[in-house]
């Protein structure tokens, strides 16, 4: 299979317009539902149909998440396991992809960490420098992650980055399944921890600028470096993350995922 040994020799492979766009507005939809629980959106932007669509939403997005650190992390929290996320990520046709780039049947697929993420401009408190998915995620080698957008994609969005065939080189970084908590008192939250990486690894390999729109999707091992560009534009880049992983290597551990609260509302409590 060319894909499949496109897949090995790479580390990544790019599958355009294979995303369902009716699953990424259903979950557009569920992302702005989550968001007037936490925040009252203007009554210029409650009167679009389509209020995730608009300009409008990225603004008052980008200035709660400015003036409400706090609650902010919680919305960020709540979108990590509803129901239209996992509809999406665990879509037919990303599930079938994978299973053929880990050339096993998809019944013998584990799933970890489905993510969505809201990057907003310039970011400089919760975007990662260069990191393997492994170390977050350490219970097979056999194992890869898919991201894709759900807004339109150009330069200034910030394209994911990898490291070409950086998977090779084996684990790296070291594992972790440490969430750092901010220091401000006022406004706790958790952020991924970061890794520490040699930059003789990293100046090894060529970067390359993962280019995709909404509709596509790009797997890559969880043994390649990456990390997401940076967005330079004025809207938030909303990304969707699975991992999947081989249940039946002979090196596969198995485990429990352990529920980490929100701090800014446990503290509220």
């Amino acid at each position: 299979m060319k894909l499949l040994k496109e897949f090995k020799d790479n580390g990544y492979i790019i599958c355009k317009g294979i995303v369902d766009t009716d699953l990424v507005d259903n979950h557009l939809s569920a992302v702005y539902s989550l968001f007037k629980v936490f925040y009252n959106p203007s009554r210029e932007l409650e009167k679009e149909k389509k209020p995730w669509e608009s300009k409008l939403f990225h603004k008052e997005l980008i200035q709660f998440r400015k003036n409400e650190s706090g609650l902010f992390s919680c919305f960020y929290d709540s979108l990590q396991n509803c129901s239209s996320l996992t509809s999406l990520a665990f879509s037919d046709t990303l599930i079938n992809m994978a299973a053929k780039l880990l050339d096993i049947n998809k019944n013998q697929l584990i799933a970890v960490g489905q993510q969505t993420r809201a990057d907003v401009p310039n970011d400089k408190r919760n975007i990662l420098n260069w990191h393997q998915d492994w170390s977050y995620f350490p219970t097979t080698k056999e194992a890869l992650t898919f991201w894709l957008p759900l807004y339109e994609m150009n330069d200034n969005s910030g394209y994911l980055q990898i490291l070409e065939k950086s998977h090779k080189s084996g684990i790296i970084s070291g594992i972790t399944d440490k969430l750092d908590e901010n220091k401000s008192k006022e406004n706790k939250y958790m952020i991924t921890h970061q890794m520490e990486i040699d930059d003789k690894i990293i100046n090894t390999h060529k970067t390359k600028n993962v280019k995709i729109t909404k509709g596509d999707v790009v797997f890559f091992d969880t043994c390649l470096f990456h990390r997401s560009g940076k967005n330079t534009s004025n809207d938030v880049r909303f990304s969707c993350q699975n991992r999947l992983q081989n249940s039946t290597s002979k090196d596969y551990i198995p485990f429990r995922l352990n529920i980490k609260q929100n701090p800014y509302i446990k503290n509220k409590l």
